[in-house]
């Protein structure tokens, strides 16, 4: 299941970016999957991720959007720990462009 062609990986990568996680759909290894969610820092880099793995029975489809909110609220619970804040970055990046 992994992905091997250049425009399906770039069409991946924008839906990472715009929707704010990773999923991984029994890439690695069938029957099992994975959510990840950036964690920024003050400055709004990225500096780590919090993922959770598990069997295709535990992540089903039907659980995956409950999971990454779960996953998205922690991420930015520990990135608030390293001073970032969302609609701060939101307004240096307009002031910016």
């Amino acid at each position: 299941n992994t992905i091997t062609s250049p425009p399906k990986l770039a069409g991946e990568l924008e839906h990472v970016r715009t929707s704010g996680y990773a999923s991984e759909r029994e890439e690695e290894e069938i029957g099992f999957r994975c959510v990840a969610a950036p964690v920024r820092d003050r400055g709004g880099a990225l500096v780590a991720a919090v993922s959770l793995s598990g069997t295709t029975d535990q992540i089903t489809d039907e659980s995956v959007t409950s999971q990454v909110q779960s996953i998205r609220q922690l991420a930015m619970q520990i990135g608030g720990h390293l001073g970032y804040v969302p609609a701060a970055m939101e307004l240096a990046k307009r002031a910016a462009g």
